[in-house]
């Protein structure tokens, strides 16, 4: 008995555009971490109040008009040559300096680099308005691929009589892309990462986001 072979299914005709939309997107705020070498240990967030160096630079940044709250204990690291815990122990503790207001970014740092024992680990961009900035985005690239669709079916002799799909990727945001047939792909994601920095260099304030869209549209005769 003779196998039959399966025969493959028609795909239907369509042009697919893929387009990108990006800006230059204004920060709102940036989270500094820093880290204090203490000469003594205490544990949670009594540390900014108890740890002599570590409440002398909560005092500098509240000085700056920096929200008490804004500042907080993330991590100690105890430092003791004989792995006891002691009143005399040292410690290291990392703080998280929440600054949603730049204007005051000049004190803060000047409160966080002028302190002793202090080093000035990475900082990390806010973007509070994103969600808002979104449909635009989508609007500027899906208006963008139906000139360019509209473009090609023209030079075709076709044209447009629908969309069959539309993926929408954003790039430069910390949430994960959509999942992506590796034919439609423009590489990996582009997210935003925490980054050292040399305090010495210029500091960016701005980040390029956006999104980008591939869709397939249905052609005619």
């Amino acid at each position: 008995m003779s196998q039959e072979k399966a025969l493959p299914i028609p795909q239907p005709d369509g042009i697919r555009i893929r387009e990108l939309f990006l800006e230059d997107v204004p920060a709102t705020g940036v989270l500094l971490m820093v880290t204090v070498k203490g000469s003594s240990f205490v544990t949670g967030q009594t540390a900014m109040k108890k740890a002599h160096e570590v409440a002398s630079l909560v005092d500098g940044l509240i000085g700056t008009g920096l929200p008490a709250e804004r500042i907080t204990v993330e991590t100690i690291k105890l430092q003791s040559s004989s792995g006891a815990i002691l009143k005399t122990s040292s410690a290291s503790y990392t703080l998280k300096i929440d600054c949603q207001d730049l204007e005051k970014m000049g004190e803060i740092l000047s409160a966080v680099t002028s302190a002793k024992n202090i080093s000035l680990d990475s900082m990390e961009w806010q973007f509070s308005d994103l969600d808002k900035r979104k449909p635009a985005w989508i609007a500027a690239a899906i208006e963008k691929a139906n000139a360019r669709a509209q473009d090609a079916a023209k030079a075709l002799g076709v044209q447009i009589a629908g969309v069959g799909r539309c993926q929408i990727d954003y790039i430069g945001l910390r949430e994960p892309a959509a999942p992506r047939d590796d034919a439609d792909s423009f590489g990996a994601p582009m997210l935003a990462r925490r980054r050292s920095f040399d305090i010495g260099m210029p500091m960016q304030q701005t980040e390029e986001k956006g999104v980008r869209v591939v869709v397939v549209y249905h052609i005619t005769k």
